[in-house]
């Protein structure tokens, strides 16, 4: 029971650091869209954190799916509990897609966003 409770700490720890990492750039696209400037304040202080907590991320899911696939031992009972969705495999998979899909949101950030012209974004400003 103690495996299965460590699975589910683990899996929700893991997206909780990948979205904590993804902050510094999520909130100012979430800004754009809803028109709030004071939100992208808020989150500033994760920025200079963001390569911590995506080590600490890819360790936590690591570890996650060690224990989900580690082979398992001769004394271990062979019939297998009826595991909730929480604590499955294909859960463990959703939760390392969506924390890929927030790490890299840097990346991919500047095509959901509204591109400017330049001399409209000149005439903006003045």
């Amino acid at each position: 029971m103690s495996n299965e409770k460590n699975n589910k700490i683990l899996l929700g720890s893991g997206l909780v650091l990948a979205l904590t990492s993804s902050l510094c750039c999520i909130v100012p696209a979430l800004a754009i869209i809803s028109g709030t400037g004071s939100a992208v304040a808020a989150f500033s202080w994760a920025a200079p954190l963001r390569p911590y907590l995506l080590v600490a991320t890819v360790l936590i899911l690591g570890f996650a799916f060690y224990q989900a696939y580690k082979p398992k031992a001769k004394d271990e009972c062979a019939c297998e509990t009826k595991r909730s969705f929480l604590q499955s495999k294909s859960f463990l998979w959703i939760v390392a897609v969506v924390s890929l899909l927030l790490s890299a949101f840097p990346y991919y950030a500047k095509y959901l966003q509204p591109q400017i012209p330049q001399q409209q974004a000149a005439n903006y400003f003045r």
